[in-house]
């Protein structure tokens, strides 16, 4: 079903992530900002936080209701805190819990909370139950290790990768939902992740950055934008799709407004900085400073080579990018 998605919907397989940790990009997505690689994030900062702009605070105040919908618990590293302060009404695992709609699902938990179908039911209910017009932003799991579906889910693969079939066997029922409930055909639905974990071997470091992207929406025809873009972008795209002229700052940039040549991302993970330009990533470091290194993009693992010593003008001037974007994102998280 997914695939069917991609197919049918705007596509960007060139999507990456910023930082890897969920409460890191649930930053970024929401406030199009990076949030920097040291180890405390901002979401245990309260007086930056308030300086960012923020994608429920503006929707909200063009007449959306932020909803939060999780199937586990929205306090893990601060996100709740973050949350309630941008204007989410929560309804995470302890909420569902509370409410007594799940007694008797039998094994429909893990161990972080609920599993994928029972969050996407929580979230139907609740947009059911929201006032019109709504931003609803749904956090799943099931995906995460030990990559294990509900037992009541008869997948066709072994494990691991039954669990990929149970999510993908929700989200189809998730979208099916939305359609009963006639929200389809007038909404938007961003379908992304907030980091890789993929019990997949023969994958590319750079391959393990790179996360989906796929929106659909009653206006878009189907397209495979290949414009290099990360979380960040999506506050701005979000806003270019409502037709929303609001002030706002951001490090992103509206995704659908950007030629496939001249997008960009930043990615940031133990230590190291990786800047993805056209064909190319350059890797750099921040810790003793040794030389940078300059890859192609879209090379099996087995075909990756340093290739900065062919092309050290376009090192510097990715470097010089990568350094000043990273250094920005320090500045406004008053590191």
């Amino acid at each position: 079903f997914l695939t069917a998605l991609a197919e049918g919907n705007v596509y960007f397989p060139f999507f990456i992530q910023n930082v890897r940790f969920t409460h890191r990009a649930l930053f970024a997505v929401n406030t199009g900002y990076l949030d920097r690689a040291t180890d405390r994030s901002v979401l245990r900062s309260p007086d930056v936080r308030r300086s960012y702009s923020s994608l429920a605070g503006i929707l909200a105040g063009e007449g959306y209701s932020p909803i939060y919908v999780e199937g586990g618990d929205s306090t893990y590293k601060e996100m709740k805190g973050f949350l309630q302060m941008e204007g989410y009404a929560i309804f995470d695992g302890p909420v569902m819990e509370e409410s007594g709609r799940y007694d008797g699902i039998g094994d429909g938990r893990d161990a972080f909370g609920f599993h994928d179908e029972f969050a996407f039911d929580e979230a139907l209910y609740r947009f059911r139950e929201a006032r019109q017009p709504f931003l609803g932003y749904v956090m799943l799991h099931s995906t995460h290790s030990p990559w294990e579906p509900p037992s009541h889910f008869e997948s066709t693969f072994e494990s691991p990768y039954g669990v990929f079939e149970y999510v993908d066997h929700a989200v189809r029922e998730f979208f099916e939902g939305l359609e009963a409930e006639g929200l389809l055909d007038s909404s938007y639905v961003i379908i992304t992740a907030d980091h890789t974990s993929l019990p997949v071997r023969d994958l590319s470091r750079f391959d393990r950055m790179n996360i989906p992207l796929i929106i659909t929406g009653p206006d878009l025809r189907p397209e495979v934008r290949n414009t290099v873009g990360s979380q960040v972008d999506i506050l701005p795209t979000v806003l270019g799709l409502l037709g929303l002229d609001v002030p706002y700052a951001s490090l992103g940039r509206d995704l659908m407004q950007i030629p496939e040549d001249g997008g960009f991302a930043c990615s940031l993970y133990s230590g190291h900085a990786f800047w993805y330009e056209g064909d190319a990533i350059l890797q750099d470091w921040f810790v003793d400073d040794p030389a940078p290194m300059l890859f192609e993009r879209n090379r099996p693992q087995w075909e990756e080579r340093d290739r900065a010593g062919e092309d050290p003008d376009l090192v510097k001037k990715m470097q010089r990018r990568l350094r000043s974007y990273y250094q920005t994102a320090r500045i406004l998280s008053l590191e």
